[in-house]
């Protein structure tokens, strides 16, 4: 160990240090969330705790390091700096990488839990190599295990590009209905009524925990919506780039009423949107628009559509045509 470190610099030192540290912490039965996101504090501080962190890695990568610590964690926790006590020096890293050696691999690691504001867009990748898109208004969970992978969906809508792992099969629930893939993509969207799944890449398998026979496999351009009053519904073919636009911050509309865009814009935006005008709601649309600047969109459609947007700007805003 001492001969890995004696040709770098202090700093250095002392970031390998702290990166041994960090290494038997986050191997320790005690981890807690607040120590996920303290070590991704100090992670992005600096480039340097990032190679020190990846050279102790390989240090230690015919012991399974690399598999189960949370390498990639959102970059949303308040900023935080490691101070290590006087004297903390090689020995002592010495001694926490021992601690690694004799501490229980099985120990379970708090579920991460994610949330996006109405108009949130958040993207990132888990330490098993999966990647999750949230799109707004959602809130999820994920717990990684020795034997599993599970996302909580309370609601919202999120992509998932599932990292191959035939040890640990990952699963999407919502409610009474779950999607479980070996590795693949898939949009989800999780809301009081049920869910719904679009199959981007690979095949998945889509069920409830109610009714007899109630799963379905799903291949690529399958989308399918489980509904907690009429159950599973029959697999339906889709365009999967234009079901999910939404990871590119797009809406792309064919041929639907202006009140089906309006109901999909608000889910963007807090200001409550009324058609106040029945035949204004009638108006077909077809366009791409941004997601990302929804009351840009709103002043192109009021735009092109020759439509009137009234209301105080905390809402509600009233759409109507506008008047000759």
């Amino acid at each position: 160990m001492e001969n890995a470190v004696t040709r770098t610099t202090p700093e250095q030192h002392r970031a390998l240090d702290q990166a041994a540290a960090w290494i038997a912490r986050l191997r320790a039965n005690d981890v807690s969330a607040g120590d996920r996101a303290q070590f991704a504090c100090w992670l992005s501080q600096d480039a340097g705790n990032a190679a020190a962190f990846d050279r102790m890695l390989e240090l230690w990568s015919d012991l399974g390091v690399l598999r189960a610590l949370p390498i990639e964690i959102p970059r949303t926790a308040r900023a935080w700096r490691w101070q290590l006590p006087l004297g903390f020096g090689a020995a002592a890293a010495a001694a926490a990488v021992a601690a690694l050696l004799v501490l229980p691999r099985g120990a379970e690691t708090p579920a991460l839990e994610l949330r996006t504001p109405v108009g949130g867009f958040q993207q990132l990748r888990l330490e098993d190599g999966s990647e999750i898109t949230l799109n707004t208004d959602t809130a999820l969970s994920v717990a990684l295990r020795e034997e599993s992978r599970t996302v909580t969906m309370a609601h919202g809508e999120v992509f998932f590009s599932v990292a191959p792992d035939a040890t640990r099969p990952f699963s999407a629930v919502c409610g009474e209905a779950s999607v479980t893939v070996l590795g693949t993509a898939f949009g989800a969207s999780c809301d009081s009524g049920g869910m719904s799944v679009v199959v981007a890449h690979g095949r998945v398998r889509f069920a409830t925990r109610v009714g007899a026979g109630a799963s379905r496999e799903l291949g690529v351009g399958d989308a399918v919506r489980y509904d907690r009053q009429d159950n599973l519904a029959e697999i339906s073919r889709v365009d999967a780039d234009k079901a999910l636009a939404w990871q590119q911050r797009r809406f792309v509309f064919e041929d639907v009423p202006l009140a089906e865009v309006i109901g999909e814009l608000q889910r963007y935006m807090e200001p409550a949107l009324r058609i106040a005008d029945p035949a204004a709601g009638t108006i077909r649309v077809s366009g791409v628009f941004s997601t990302a600047e929804p009351r840009l969109t709103l002043a192109a459609l009021e735009k092109s559509l020759d439509l009137a947007v009234t209301g105080p700007e905390q809402g509600p805003l009233l759409i109507a045509r506008r008047a000759d």
